[in-house]
């Protein structure tokens, strides 16, 4: 059967999309090159064409995640309709939103042989969601919603325990475990921002695969 010729935008989206899934399903050390393509229907020297490496376009996989979760606290941020309380729980819903079957990508950028990438991670989620969330606590202070003096650094330092969580999330199955560090997590935020005891909740869907 004769390969099918495709724009190269889709052809590159395709070979990325692709990637992830196997990623997923298989692990990232677990699939190489040539199970990529052999999926896809194609030649290696395609893959080639648009990825030096399987690196590469792990870290496309990563970039897209970024830029997806970019839009999307954009457009939480951007709505006027929403006060500073209810902006920062989406976003916190958002942040422990896992899809079904994320389990081995998030491991893969927790193991200690990775911790260059995993610092990259951080960093750019540091460097994306700093600015954002906190003009939502300065919103909220306005408001009257939310009472802290530091806005900026307070967000710092929450974020600090958000990617704590994660970490831990990525390498924990004990499940009371888990609920315990959402539980003061929850109460810290609380607590922080000056607000009454429920006023938030944190908690992580997909946790089975977690």
């Amino acid at each position: 059967m004769a390969r099918i010729s495709k724009d190269p935008l889709e052809r590159k989206s395709e070979i990325i999309d692709t990637a992830e899934s196997m990623f997923i399903e298989k692990g990232y050390d677990q699939t190489t090159v040539s199970d990529i393509v052999k999926n896809i229907g194609v030649a290696q020297g395609t893959f080639y064409y648009y990825f030096n490496s399987k690196e590469d376009v792990l870290n496309e996989v990563i970039e897209r995640y970024f830029r997806n979760f970019e839009s999307m606290v954009d457009k939480i941020c951007g709505d006027d309709e929403l006060n500073a309380q209810q902006k920062l729980q989406m976003i916190i819903d958002l942040s422990f939103d896992f899809p079904k079957g994320k389990q081995k990508m998030v491991q893969f950028l927790h193991y200690e042989k990775n911790i260059l990438i995993h610092q990259r991670y951080s960093s750019q989620i540091n460097a994306l969601i700093i600015p954002k969330v906190g003009q939502v606590l300065e919103q909220g202070i306005s408001e009257g919603l939310f009472r802290t003096g530091y806005p900026r650094e307070t967000t710092e330092l929450l974020l600090v325990m958000f990617g704590y969580l994660h970490d831990s999330m990525s390498l924990l199955e004990n499940t009371e475990e888990i609920n315990r560090k959402l539980l003061a997590a929850k109460e810290i935020v609380e607590k922080v921002l000056g607000v009454k005891t429920g006023t938030f909740k944190l908690s992580v869907k997909c946790r089975d695969l977690i």
